[in-house]
């Protein structure tokens, strides 16, 4: 068991307390994110509340150690105080933390940014070392074992808000959340509004971000300052191109500035293929990056005529000169 001296009954007593009395700036053993308590409220203004909090002293007022949402619905039910167990303030402080964690975890999952608040918590506030909460905690949030995860939930964990609400969401992949971090905040908040603009899928959050840091570098400018060329800006402002296809002529452009070789070959091959004037019924694949040697040419035919025709355009292509100036790209 995780923390064996740490796990038991809290020791305290019943009480009834005032909502005024609520210390709701105190967050010490709070990790859950933008509470929700619209149906919670109906369920207790229907059937009342089943199960107290457990909150603790603080001279003259309490923190909430669980039932913080119960309480949150309370408020907003109007009621003026509720029945509470109560523990003292001299009980140890991460005994109560892990005791809100093991509750929270039997009865529901957490999300991504509730998860990496926990973690952030007990390395920060509560002191505990991150090989204690890589080996202990993680495998209770049901995220393994491994300092790569940790350290991706302890980014998250200090990301803004905004950037938060789009990781809850799915939005926004954890890798994408740790390069974000790594950002000054000016300049983090600058580029984020692109990746949530663009709508860019998680798989290629990440790719879009090197691509950019590595542009930033060779150019000696911000990341944010190459978003705001005015060639970006331009793509920006089509009103006829949805987000996918402006994520798209955006991320062209960058590759296009990082890799001008990789930008002149693809122009001269949408050249080249122009030419070739290829029938319907044929594709051509270049290398990938314009880095080998191969091409790859494929066409479809349902019958002895279309085979014919294919052959003949084949023998056609072998002769011309379009097919030199294709095979001649670097």
């Amino acid at each position: 068991m995780t923390f064996p001296n740490l796990v038991g009954p809290i020791p305290g007593k019943d009480a009834w307390v005032s909502i005024s009395q609520i210390d709701f700036s105190d967050l010490t053993y709070v990790f859950t994110f933008k509470p929700e308590v619209g149906d919670l409220a109906a369920s207790i203004g229907r059937i009342g509340l089943i199960h107290q909090p457990l909150l603790q002293e603080k001279g003259e007022s309490f923190k909430v150690v669980s039932g913080y949402k119960r309480i949150l619905a309370l408020k907003k039910l109007d009621k003026e105080g509720f029945q509470a167990k109560i523990a003292k303030e001299e009980v140890n402080e991460l005994k109560l933390f892990l005791f809100t964690l093991y509750e929270n975890l039997g009865t529901r999952s957490l999300d991504e940014v509730e998860r990496s608040t926990v973690v952030a918590k007990l390395i920060d506030q509560f002191g505990l070392p991150h090989s204690k909460v890589r080996d202990e905690i993680l495998p209770l949030l049901g995220l393994g074992r491994s300092d790569k995860v940790l350290d991706l939930y302890l980014a998250l964990a200090g990301m803004e808000k905004e950037i938060k609400e789009e990781a809850v969401q799915d939005r926004l992949s954890l890798e994408a959340v740790k390069m974000l971090a790594q950002m000054a905040k000016p300049e983090r908040q600058k580029v984020f509004p692109w990746i949530k603009g663009l709508r860019l899928g998680k798989n290629r959050q990440k790719g879009f971000l090197i691509l950019l840091g590595d542009l930033a570098k060779l150019k000696g400018l911000s990341p944010s300052a190459i978003l705001e060329d005015s060639r970006v800006e331009e793509i920006m402002s089509r009103k006829d191109w949805p987000p996918p296809v402006k994520a798209q002529m955006v991320e062209e452009y960058l590759k296009g500035e990082r890799y001008p070789v990789y930008k002149k070959a693809k122009d001269e091959y949408k050249k080249a293929v122009k030419e070739l004037k290829l029938p319907h019924n044929f594709s051509l694949n270049p290398p990938p990056y314009f880095e080998g040697e191969e091409y790859e040419i494929k066409f479809k035919f349902k019958d002895k005529t279309d085979l014919q025709q294919a052959i003949s355009y084949l023998a056609h292509l072998f002769k011309g000169r379009a097919l030199e100036r294709l095979l001649s790209i670097p």
